[in-house]
């Protein structure tokens, strides 16, 4: 082998000169290294104005506390990871805290206004009925 160890391009039949792939290749790496920190950076911040109001607070290696206001101090705070899901946000999901009125079990009644649709599903040997309710102060999801 001509010049040391490595081999010429003329000792494998390549006609051409070596081409810059390894360096073209370490460029676009750092070009989409930098794109990614720009995205992250930017996700981080608008993660950072928008939950402000939840925290929490790693108990176990698949547990977490969640510090609530005192007013929801008698919910259990502690879950375990299996119970999140990812959320897709929908402006109906808002809960204004002041406008629900909550009993002694921290539960509230919802107030049907029509039936919308009825379905009988025929499972096997079962039948099971299915309806769409209407409910007061919630949009009507088609």
């Amino acid at each position: 082998m001509p010049g040391g160890n490595q081999p010429s391009n003329l000792e494998f039949g390549c006609r051409h000169a070596p081409s810059r792939g390894v360096a073209d290749s370490s460029d676009k790496v750092k070009v989409i290294q930098a794109r990614l920190l720009t995205t992250q950076s930017r996700q981080k911040s608008h993660t950072d104005r928008r939950v402000r109001d939840l925290v929490f607070l790693r108990v176990g290696d698949v547990t977490y506390e969640l510090a609530l206001p005192p007013g929801l101090s008698s919910i259990h705070q502690v879950f375990h990871v299996s119970m999140l899901k990812k959320y897709v946000s929908d402006g109906s999901h808002v809960i204004r805290w002041d406008s629900v009125m909550l009993d002694e079990n921290l539960s509230y009644e919802e107030e049907s206004i029509a039936i919308l649709d009825r379905q009988i599903r025929k499972l096997r040997p079962k039948e099971i009925a299915s309806l769409k309710v209407q409910w007061r102060g919630r949009p009507v999801d088609i």
